[in-house]
Order: structure tokens, then sequence, then C-alpha cells
């Protein structure tokens, strides 16, 4: 199918804005008319509405990063394919009847999520693995005094997942039940074993108590078990281990935590935190320069492979991550990609790397090759138009 020619609207969210597509897109031939209005993705008004509305001008199709309700809706009325491509998993917007509209087009990295949303009758959801913007970071310019600026043995860029406002309500909880509710997640935390999971774990009563911090909306087809378990079981989660692994790294390795997040004094001992680098520009010389890129895959991510991943292996980065079961079927593991199950696997195999530079080396250049032959944004966004605009 010949993309040369076509039109495309894109979208940028007050959550997400990023011009990956777009150069995918471009380099499809695609002309794309990039959008000044910036879109909600959840809930919106008839003002909002009326507002996109105004926005829109003669196009074949639209496309955004994440589901966008408003954006669905609009395309619905103007009997528009919506191309979306889905960056965090799950997403809420997917809940709702708009992404059901004979008119909307979802693409989602996560096998398992895929599956869920078919099982509520959602028909034109697809399995579409992220990608790598290899024409981007092969033009960065890394320099000299970047590579020691930024060289380091470990890095880790992310969030810690402090989330105060579920905190709030937990603190409210029966002190016994919130005891148990964190013994729980202590539990769970750090077994990446295939078939592991933090969804329905919960002690029935720990189960209950946990719910009621959980308000459902009117029009959410989303299971309200499944709700508490994204919101406040796989964030607490991912917080406990991304504090253990990087306090377990620190006390053997040079570990730095590039990150937005409020760390307290104490809290990560070892570990040099540093500030929130850009995602444009600071974040690939990051990947680049550190010697072990680690990734920490977020929990409500069940077995897809995140974005990370594909940045890191972008400009050549050696990535070394918690298991995820779609990892091993995209990426040869020990060839392409390190992962390890448990806190003392990720010791064992850091100490190793740290130590075989030429093996190290080997797997960053093969994880970069494999994502610039095969999870690139053009070869992705054809296949997704392949399918929308048949």
């Amino acid at each position: 199918m010949d993309f040369a020619g076509l039109k495309a609207y894109y979208y940028n969210s007050e959550k997400i804005n990023k011009d990956d597509i777009i150069w995918g897109l471009l380099e499809l031939g695609v002309d794309v008319t990039i959008a000044e209005y910036i879109i909600t993705l959840n809930d919106y008004t008839q003002e909002q509405y009326q507002e996109l509305e105004k926005t829109l001008g003669d196009t074949d199709f639209v496309v955004t990063q994440n589901f966008s309700l408003m954006v669905a809706e609009l395309c619905y009325q103007k009997n528009l394919p919506y191309i979306s491509w889905i960056y965090d998993s799950p997403q809420a917007a997917l809940y709702h009847k708009e992404a059901f509209y004979p008119t909307s087009y979802v693409f989602a990295f996560d096998r398992t999520q895929v599956e869920r949303l078919k099982t509520l009758g959602l028909k034109q959801v697809y399995y579409q693995p992220l990608a790598a913007n290899i024409a981007r970071t092969s033009a960065l310019n890394i320099t000299d005094e970047d590579i020691v600026s930024y060289e380091a043995d470990i890095a880790f860029v992310g969030t810690l997942y402090k989330k105060d406002y579920f905190g709030s309500l937990l603190e409210a909880m029966d002190p016994a039940l919130r005891k148990a509710f964190w013994a729980e997640l202590d539990a769970v935390a750090c077994d990446w074993g295939k078939g592991k999971t933090v969804f329905g774990k919960l002690d029935p009563a720990v189960r209950a108590a946990v719910d009621g911090c959980v308000t459902d909306t009117p029009g959410y087809l989303i299971d309200h078990e499944f709700l508490t378990d994204i919101l406040i079981v796989s964030e607490n989660v991912a917080g406990i281990e991304r504090k253990r692994a990087l306090t377990r790294l620190a006390e053997r390795f040079e570990t730095r935590l590039y990150t937005y997040s409020e760390v307290e004094e104490g809290e990560l001992p070892g570990v040099e935190i540093h500030p929130k680098v850009s995602y444009e520009s600071e974040m690939y010389k990051v990947f680049f320069a550190s010697k072990i890129n680690l990734n920490l895959t977020m929990r409500s991510i069940e077995t897809g492979v995140p974005q990370r991943i594909f940045d890191i292996m972008s400009v050549g980065g050696f990535a070394m991550s918690n298991y995820q079961e779609e990892m091993e079927e995209l990426f040869v593991p020990d060839k392409e990609i390190v992962l390890f199950h448990d806190l003392d696997e990720m010791m064992e195999k850091a100490a190793y790397y740290l130590s075989h530079e030429k093996e190290r080396l080997k797997i960053a250049m093969a994880g970069y090759q494999k994502v610039r032959e095969e999870y690139n944004y053009p070869k992705a966004l054809k296949r997704m138009l392949e399918i929308a605009l048949h």
C-alpha cells in the first residue's frame, strides 16, 4: 500500500507530548498536520469538543499517542479512521464506549491487555509492540563531554511511584488490615518469574478495604477489582521494587537514578540522585554513556515491553531488565537483552556484565540492530495504516 499523498492530523495530549509518530509518518510519505490544540484523553466538556472540532481540516485519518475520548467522538461524527497507539498499559479511556466506535482503531503493546479488551467486546484492538525512533537517535550529537557527564556503571531513568493521595487513603484503613496489605505487597514484590502477577493477590478482607479506596465512574466498563489493582496495588509494588533494586545495586556498584520523584534523605542509601532528563536528548545520552541501563517495568504492564527498552536500544545502550513474557518473544535473552527474575539474579548479572565489557557491548549492538530492523516507527505505522485504511 502506497501512503504517499495521504493526509493525517496528529494531536498531542496534556499527558504525552512526543513527536516520534510524526517522524514515522513522514518517513512513509504521509503529509502530517500537527495540530496546535492540546487534547484531553479522558473526560471532556462540550466546549472542549467544539474547540477541537474547529481545528480539524481536510484529512484521511487522525492519529494520537494513547486513546482520546474526545478525538474518538470527533472521528466517529466525521466518519474518519482514528488510530491510537497505546503508550500506557492499561489506559483508562479504553474502557469507555468511544473505544467501541467502528472508526476507532486501537493498537496496544501489552498482549494481555489486548486480550482483556477483546473479552469486553472491543473488536478493533490489535497487538502492536512499541518502537524505537532510529531516525531521531541517529541524528543526536553526543559529545565526549556528554559521555564524561553521564557515564555510570548502572543508571535508571524513571519515577519512584509515590502517590500521596493513595497513601492518605490507605492510612485511613484499619491498622491491622493496612499492615496485612503491605505484607502482601512485600510478598509479591521483586518476583518476576513467568506467570507472576500482582493482580488478584489480595486477601478477601484486605481486598474489601482497599477496594473502598477507589470510586467507580459512571459509564466506565472496567472491573472494580482490576481498577484497584491498577491504581493502588501495581503502583505501590512498583515503588517497593524500584527502591529495593536501586538500593541493592548501590551496595556494590555505582548506581544513578534520574527522576522527577522527590527523594527523601536516606531513602535510597548509596544511590546517586540526579534530576530528570529531557526525553528529546538528555535521556538518550544517559542510555548511550551508561554501562548498564536498568529497566524495572511498571507492574500494570502485565506481559508487554515498555518504551524504555526501545529507547535504550535505539542508541546502542545495554538493557538489563526484569523478566517480562514478551521480552523473550521480541528479543533473544543474553544475546540482545539481559533479563533477571529476582534481585539475586539481578546482582549476579550486573557484576558479570560490568566485568565483561566485550560481551556487554556485543549484546548492546545486537539490541540496536534488532530495533533498527524490526521495531522502528515506519514499519509499525505501516502495519497500523494497512489495518485502519484497508
